[in-house]
């Protein structure tokens, strides 16, 4: 992929451009006739609010055929796990295995994927427990990692609920002291959205409201961009719930009635019955 072929990618040429170059000529970088300056390339990306160091690494990603390809298993597993296709994941598994990468990079993969596995698991074995020697491997790798970068909150949203309560709330209260949302990137910020989705779900699941308000007003923080829209979608939900706990006023009820006929309409429908399930929870808590 090019430079040209990774803007076209982003936006449309009238989002992108601004005052910064003329469309006609920003046009002729996206088909790859013109060359784009460093200055102008950099002005762009700051213009957008798009991470310079996100932009140039999928660059050199696309032009890595492992990297492209880690990028497919990643996105079958993530499908795979929407969809408890436990047969698609395992398929990855073992295409990760016969993979020429290396070896350390090997084991993260099938680590994570392992964990997708735990969790489909979870969302569809009754009472299922999952395997202690991997709840200890996942937390020493997640321990493993001394800085709070994208892959460490990306291994905690994706497992998040292999850690009690109060350890959750630990961990949780420290990343989010250190995570500044205007100098973070997109993955980071859905990193961070996923955190907090995960942590109030099992919150209000386990009937912890208390302080959650803390949580809720720092989700709002986040920008509403397409790619964390599901999120504040899936926040928005879990704070009518944590409202109806309160004064249980049936609008917040109807409100998140209203958010699973979106997600039903939009075709996510595991995600709408998903919160169907925390609504008839809470609904049930009140008789």
């Amino acid at each position: 992929m090019t430079i040209g072929e990774l803007l076209k990618k982003e936006k449309t040429q009238k989002e992108w451009v601004g005052n910064i170059v003329s469309t006609s000529y920003y046009a002729k970088v996206e088909k790859n006739v013109h060359r784009i300056s460093a200055e102008d390339l950099l002005a762009l990306l700051d213009y957008n609010n798009i991470s310079t160091e996100e932009f140039f690494q999928e660059l050199k990603d696309s032009q890595n055929p492992l990297k492209s390809q880690k990028n497919i298993w990643a996105n079958t597993v993530i499908s795979a796990t929407y969809n408890n296709d436990l047969l698609a994941i395992k398929r990855v598994m073992y295409e990760i295995k016969k993979s020429d990468l290396p070896q350390d990079n090997k084991e993260k993969l099938l680590l994570e994927s392992q964990g997708m596995i735990e969790s489909v698991k979870m969302d569809t074995i009754p009472n299922y427990q999952t395997d202690q020697k991997f709840i200890q491997k996942i937390k020493k790798e997640i321990f493993s990692i001394p800085e709070t970068n994208k892959y460490k909150l990306s291994l905690y949203a994706n497992f998040i609920h292999l850690y009690d309560y109060e350890t959750s709330t630990a961990i949780i209260r420290q990343i989010l002291k250190k995570f500044d949302v205007k100098t973070s990137s997109t993955k980071e910020q859905v990193a961070i959205g996923t955190i907090l989705v995960n942590y109030l779900s099992n919150s209000i699941e386990t009937s912890h409201y208390d302080k959650l308000g803390y949580y809720f007003d720092f989700a709002q923080k986040l920008p509403i961009t397409t790619d964390i829209y599901l999120i504040k979608c899936s926040i928005a939900s879990l704070k009518n719930l944590w409202k109806y706990h309160f004064d249980h006023n049936p609008k917040y009820i109807e409100n998140c009635r209203t958010i699973v006929k979106t997600y039903n309409l939009s075709g996510l429908k595991e995600v709408g019955k998903s919160v169907q399930e925390l609504i008839d929870m809470e609904i049930k808590k009140q008789k």
